[in-house]
Order: C-alpha cells, then structure tokens, then sequence
C-alpha cells in the first residue's frame, strides 16, 4: 500500500507549482489512497487538501441518473413514460420523448449551452434555470427523431431533476442531500444551483492559454442536474466507495449500467451518467467532466472493484489520462498503451506533409475540423473543445489529439495527398472528408450581409463584411469571424459557432440562415428586411 501511495504522489507531481489535482484509488480490499498536489489558489498560494471542495462538472450526471433509478425502483415513475406526464407545461415538440431518452442522451433536445450563446449570452453570463427552461420549451424542432442516435446533452439532465422535483416535492438539491449525501457520510458535498453562494474551502479554477499563462475561469451555470456537484475528494472517495462496495441502495446501484438500444435495435453504450466500454477484457462504468477550469473523471471497474477520482482545477489538465494512468497502478493491464499521451515522443512531419494536412474536414453532421499551422506545429480546432489543440504524428499516417482521447488515420490518394481521416474517439469511429478550399470576394459576401431574427430564441444578429471577411454581430456577445467552407456555407473557430448556412428563396435571394454546433442542430433565424420603429 505504501508503494502504491508513493506511486501516486509521483503521477501527480508535474501539478505541484501550478492549479492541480486531488485524486483518489478505491477498492474492495484496502481503504482509499488518497494524493494532492498543485494551488487550490494561485491568488493566496493555498495548497489543495483532502478537504479542497471541486465542481464535478458533468460527472454530476451519475447522481441524476441513480437519483431517477431511485424513484423508480420506489414505484414513483417508469423511465418509459414520456417526459410530458411529469412536465405537462412542455411543448408538443417533446411529446415522443421518453425519460429513458433524457438518461442516455438519445432525446433529439438542442443542447442547453450551444441555444444560449445563439440567443446571444456569453459564457461568462449567468445562466439560470428559469432561462434554460424558458428557451427550451421555446423550440419548434429536435436535432432528430428521439432514440435515433446518441448526442451528449445537458438539457436533457436539468429536464431530468426537474422531473425528480415535481415527484419528491423537494428542490434536487435537498433530495440529494437527504438520499445519498448524508447517508454516504459526505458532508462536504451538496449541489450548487446559485453561482453566488459563498462556498468555505473551494477551489479557484483557472484556464491556461497557449502562452502557458494561467488566468482565472468563468463557469456562471447555476442550474443542477447536469453540473454543479461541489465536493472533496474525501467525499468522493464515499461516492466512489458505493460502487466498489454498495451499501446504500445496492440494486441501484447495481442497475447503473442499464441502457436502452437506438432506434436500430443497435445498443448505445450511455447509460445513466455513465459511460460503458470494454478494456482488456474488463467492462468499464467512467466519466469525465469538464467546466470553467475544473475537470474531473471517474472510472470504476466491476469485477475488480476498484474505482478512481480525479478532480482538478487546471483547465490544462487530461483528467481521462491521468484516470487510466492511476488505474493501472492497481490494474496494470488497465494502463493506457494504445494511445501516445502527452510528453511522450512523436515522429517528425515533413514539411510538405504539413502543408497537406492543413484545411477543412467534414465531419458527421457537417460540422468541421479545421487543421492549421502556427509557428511550425500542426493544431487542428474540432467542435469537441473550445480552444485548438496539438496534432501529434505517432506513426506512418497516424496523428493523434491528446487532451480529447483520439487517434487519426489518414486516408490517402494514389498521388499521397490526404483525403480524408478516419478517426477512433471515445465517442466511437468518425470520419472526417478533407473539403476543397473556397474562396470568396468582398462582393459576393456582402450578399450576405444582413439582420437576421429567430422567434425562438427572440434574438437577432448582424452580419457584415469586416476586412474581407464575413462577420457576425451582436451587442452582447463578441464579434464572430467566419470563413467559407462551401457556396452559401461558413464556420468559425467560435466555440458552438460551427456551421452557418445559408437558405435561398426558389428565386435565389437568401431567406434564412441556420446555426449548428456540436450538440444542437439547425437553428433558424430568419432575414429582416426592414425595421420600423413607431
């Protein structure tokens, strides 16, 4: 046990100087190992401790899911019923959609974030639930038909402790306290559903930009259900300590991995908060979290029955890495092998070949990943993470992202120019088809240009032509640049900006445009031709 510990304050200790990390190894036989290492304050230079309270961000989603199984093992609800017999206020665009549609991210819903930065709220506004509701229940159309596919959703979750309310008659974060937290012995723990809380012994959470330069993170959420667990990584260690030797709920918990098959009778690998997979003949139950800076990630292994935490908050920081790598001190054949991670050697890139590299690329749904080049490394920009990331090469046409977990293949023609990627990412195979590059003149943008309206999302923006480029405006948000991509199609580097098209008339004047990001599809708003004030 005391190598172990040793262990693990090594993994760790690259963080000691900087915003860093808590994390913790559970299982069945020996009490929890516990390692700190990093600022829980880089104002005031506090150390994180035991006790160093973290958002867990979207692994928060696993308490909604057990609080949901909860209520139906005790007769309260069927996660076949449709959303509406608990949320009768919802619009009829809901009405095919099912609870278990909420749990396993199969709803159809446009995602909560990529609808509020279309209506023109920053991130570092406050988004309360009130206005999430409000624009939810607002839409005409889903992404697609609920159960067809999978799209990571957070709305779905805050839908899903709305839900969990109007069965208890408690607010979620009461019914939370009252049936895991304090059961569980986790005193430090409770949901945060109003930013401006006063929270003793929080951590600060910062972002790093490509200088190396550390400021301070902006996450304004106060909603529950999707985010906002603040705890410890004690605490955690209880939460984790439940799987790896329930007591609380045990069939419950027990039942975490169910899911429900897509519409193809193909079976999606969600279930409630947690993400299945199979590794070295082992399933695993993980999931990670990430907001403002903060970052987390669990993973547990049945039948080994162990379990590991991590929580940090450097925005910099891999939490899914630094996860499999502490894992694999307790389960070795668990250790991360077939990816290259961060430190580790890549081969060199041509420069021809890094000419060939950069453009666009299309990915499913039509969104893009753009690979470009700055100060002679290749950084692609994907719809997965707000900022670009490094393209390593780690093979004979094999390129991998570090920080999102995945691995590229370049596809090739007979000449050697690359065509497309054919990529393995958490979230399942992709490919990415290589576009032609476009090129249009200030004239044919100014085509373009206009105001556009979204009933909906009650919003209009601006568009204009800005030193040769398309660019959208809004008084409240900060001006978005696009670049052509196809005739009558744009993207931008943007954060949920990742597709603007264009629609025409029969007689080819521009109606309309459409806003897409990575979790919400489609979005209309349409060209006003004139506006009278009275």
């Amino acid at each position: 046990m005391k190598d172990l510990q040793n262990e693990l304050q090594a993994l760790i200790k690259p963080w000691q100087d900087m915003p860093g990390v808590a994390v913790c190894l559970v299982s069945a036989d020996q009490p929890p190992i516990f390692a700190v290492s990093g600022y829980a304050s880089l104002e005031y230079q506090l150390p994180i401790d035991l006790n160093t309270r973290f958002n867990l961000a979207s692994v928060s989603k696993q308490f909604t899911g057990f609080a949901i199984r909860l209520l139906e093992k005790r007769g309260l609800l069927s996660t076949e019923d449709p959303i509406r017999k608990y949320l009768p206020e919802m619009s009829q665009t809901y009405q095919a959609v099912k609870v278990y549609h909420l749990l396993h991210h199969t709803s159809g819903l446009r995602c909560m974030y990529n609808l509020q930065a279309y209506a023109g709220f920053r991130r570092d506004d406050i988004h309360s639930r009130e206005q999430l509701l409000a624009l939810t229940n607002r839409q005409s159309q889903l992404n697609f038909p609920p159960g067809e596919r999978y799209v990571y959703n957070n709305t779905g979750y805050v839908l899903l402790a709305e839900i969990v309310e109007r069965l208890t008659g408690h607010n979620f974060r009461r019914f939370l306290d009252m049936e895991l937290f304090e059961p569980l012995g986790m005193r430090s723990t409770f949901l945060g559903s109003d930013i401006r809380e006063v929270v003793p012994g929080v951590a600060g959470h910062y972002n790093m930009s490509e200088e190396g330069v550390f400021s301070k993170a902006m996450e304004n959420v106060s909603v529950g259900g999707s985010t906002n667990i603040m705890t410890s990584i004690t605490d955690f260690s209880h939460w984790l300590g439940n799987f790896v030797n329930p007591t609380l709920e045990p069939d419950v918990v027990r039942g975490m991995d169910l899911t429900h098959p897509f519409n193809s009778g193909v079976m999606n690998m969600y279930a409630c908060g947690i993400e299945l997979s199979e590794r070295a003949g082992h399933t695993i139950w993980a999931h990670s979290g990430g907001a403002g800076g903060y970052r987390s990630d669990m993973i547990f292994v049945p039948d080994a029955r162990v379990a590991v935490g991590v929580l940090s908050n450097n925005g910099a920081t891999d939490p899914v890495t630094l996860g499999y790598k502490i894992l694999g001190l307790a389960l070795p054949e668990l250790a991360p092998k077939g990816l290259q991670f961060a430190g580790a050697q890549t081969a060199e890139i041509s420069e021809a070949e890094r000419k060939d590299l950069v453009g666009s690329y299309r990915m499913p749904d039509g969104l893009l990943a753009t690979v470009e080049i700055a100060e002679d490394s290749l950084f692609i920009h994907t719809p997965f993470y707000p900022f670009r990331l490094p393209l390593l090469k780690v093979g004979d046409k094999r390129y991998k992202i570090d920080l999102l977990g995945a691995e590229m293949e370049a596809e090739c023609d007979a000449q050697g120019k690359v065509q497309a990627f054919s990529s393995s990412t958490p979230l399942g195979p992709m490919r990415s088809v290589k576009l032609p590059p476009i090129e249009i003149t200030p004239e044919g943008l100014a085509e373009y240009a206009g105001r556009y309206w979204s009933s909906e999302l009650l919003n209009m923006w601006e568009l204009s032509v800005s030193e040769g480029s398309l660019s959208m405006f809004h008084p409240h948000f900060p001006q978005i640049t696009f670049f052509p991509v196809l005739q009558d199609e744009f993207s931008s580097r943007t954060e949920n900006f990742d597709k603007l098209k264009f629609i025409r008339s029969t007689d080819g004047q521009i109606t309309a445009f459409e806003l897409s990001g990575d979790r919400a599809f489609n979005v209309r708003f349409n060209r006003v031709k004139e506006i009278i004030c009275q």
